[in-house]
């Protein structure tokens, strides 16, 4: 008899309770999912409640990183006042717009002959949604002057993303001054929803 319910144990017992403990896994672990979508459910609908509370002002600043349309007027006025502002001297500005066929144009920097210009950025797809706009133009300056154009374009409301920055040797006539040439390339974006 104890050898028949031995074996009754290990033959018919033991597989249910293995079956079981994996079935309590299973259940903790569907548990601790769903409390964590429950946790970014409610996150999301706090972010939703705290943007809504936000007074209308500071809505407009989210406009003004992602605007609606292109607006190509109001993109290059910002675009020379950050230049300007730096100290610099713009030159040969170009502004490619997307398709909206999924076209992108790709924007050509004038530099200097023997102009090096590498790629810090990989490039990156453009999120859903959004379309870009490519910028690419050059600027006579100083180096300081040059950092301090990157860091208001780094601080300006509108999303900038620097994909090469390119740097020419002055010519004889500009080394006196003190001016170095850089070629910028640039994207910005907004919104085709």
């Amino acid at each position: 008899i104890l050898i028949f319910s031995a074996v009754l144990v290990f033959v018919l017992v033991m597989p249910k309770l293995e079956e079981a403990r994996g079935l309590g896994q299973k259940l903790a672990k569907q548990k601790e999912e769903t409390g964590q979508v429950k946790a970014k459910f409610e996150t999301t609908r706090m972010a939703i409640l705290q943007f809504q509370k936000l007074p209308p002002k500071d809505k407009n600043l989210v406009d003004l990183a992602l605007p609606d349309e292109v607006d190509l007027p109001d993109l290059l006025v910002l675009v020379d006042s950050l230049i300007s502002r730096a100290g610099l001297i713009g030159e040969d500005v170009n502004v490619n717009v997307s398709g909206q066929k999924g076209v992108k144009a790709q924007a050509q920097v004038s530099l200097a002959p023997g102009a090096i210009s590498p790629k810090f950025l990989d490039t990156k797809e453009t999120p859903a949604g959004h379309e870009d706009i490519d910028i690419s133009f050059s600027v006579v300056g100083s180096y300081a002057s040059f950092k301090a154009f990157l860091e208001q374009l780094e601080k300006s409301s509108r999303i900038f993303d620097v994909e090469s920055v390119s740097f020419a040797a002055p010519q004889a006539s500009e080394r006196v001054s003190g001016a170095f040439r850089f070629g910028v390339s640039m994207k910005t974006y907004y919104n085709n929803q």
